[in-house]
């Protein structure tokens, strides 16, 4: 796998839990082990190891979409705090808009030593500012751009998202929502996206559960890509986009990560086209000597 030896350690560890989340046994275990083995055998992409993965774990658990109860306990946290982010929402900058939805990226279960309690969020952390760096004017989007394709990332969070696609749609921009078509962990998908309130028409959902990037989406001429969370980056890392307008929104949960883009553990960052290009040049070419 092109990735350092904790993402081998974070997949395995992933695995694990989801085994033990979802009650399964030692055989079981055993099995995605070998399944596991066999991929990092082949030397397949970071994308690709965690994707094949989760789709073996269905096969396992036999459900096409086996956090589908938790996925509906995160929707849930996530309206919970609707009400209180409607007057935050109205009349926001642009910028304050996207800060807003990359500290919203909270709401994960997966990440190896990053944890997360539904009944005991700490909504302070969804006023966080962000560390900002790209070379797009964040403000200025509206002027700069006629369509936005945002992809969303997890459960919770996607409420968050909604309230901010919701804004920029009022404010006269084209918003296509982008999500994957089948189950991967707890992300969004075509069939959880009936639960939102999306008043922006158009939405698209590639097929299976790699992330749309890797997958890659037709984007429209002078269109802005924004992607939530840390999977759907790792896919443009594995298949970096050149020449599309894109920004990454989402917090910096794990240690590679937080080495490779020079910010405190969890810190909520938006991340422009330049500096992805070089976080994932660094990821790919010296992956096993990042700490």
């Amino acid at each position: 796998m092109n990735r350092p030896i904790d993402c081998i350690r974070c997949l395995a560890n992933s695995r694990l839990t989801d085994i033990r989340r979802l009650g399964l046994g030692v055989d079981e275990a055993s099995a995605m082990f070998e399944h596991i083995s066999q991929l990092l055998r082949c030397k397949v992409d970071r994308t690709t190891a965690f994707s094949e993965s989760f789709n073996f774990l269905k096969r396992l658990s036999g459900s096409d979409d086996p956090y589908h109860e938790l996925k509906r306990e995160l929707r849930e946290a996530g309206l919970s705090i609707r009400d209180r982010l409607e007057g935050v929402v109205k009349g926001a900058k642009v910028s304050e808009l996207l800060q807003l939805s990359s500290a919203s990226n909270f709401f994960d279960t997966q990440v190896l030593d990053y944890s997360f309690n539904i009944s005991n969020m700490d909504l302070r952390m969804l006023f966080e500012k962000a560390v900002i760096r790209t070379e797009l004017s964040l403000d200025d989007i509206p002027n700069s751009f006629d369509n936005i394709y945002y992809v969303l990332d997890n459960e919770g969070e996607a409420v968050v998202d909604e309230m901010s696609i919701n804004e920029l749609h009022r404010r006269g921009l084209n918003v296509v929502v982008v999500v994957r078509g089948g189950a991967y962990e707890i992300d969004v998908t075509k069939n959880d996206v009936k639960f939102l309130k999306f008043e922006s028409p158009n939405m698209i959902w590639t097929e299976g559960s790699y992330p749309p990037l890797y997958q890659g989406i037709d984007v429209d001429e002078n269109s802005l890509i924004i992607v939530k969370g840390i999977a759907n980056f790792e896919g443009f890392v594995d298949k970096p986009l050149h020449g599309a307008q894109v920004l990454f929104l989402m917090r910096a949960k794990c240690s590679v990560l937080t080495n490779l883009f020079r910010v405190s553990p969890n810190t909520s960052i938006i991340i422009g086209l330049e500096e992805a290009l070089r976080v994932a040049e660094n990821l790919r070419e010296g992956s096993m000597h990042v700490a």
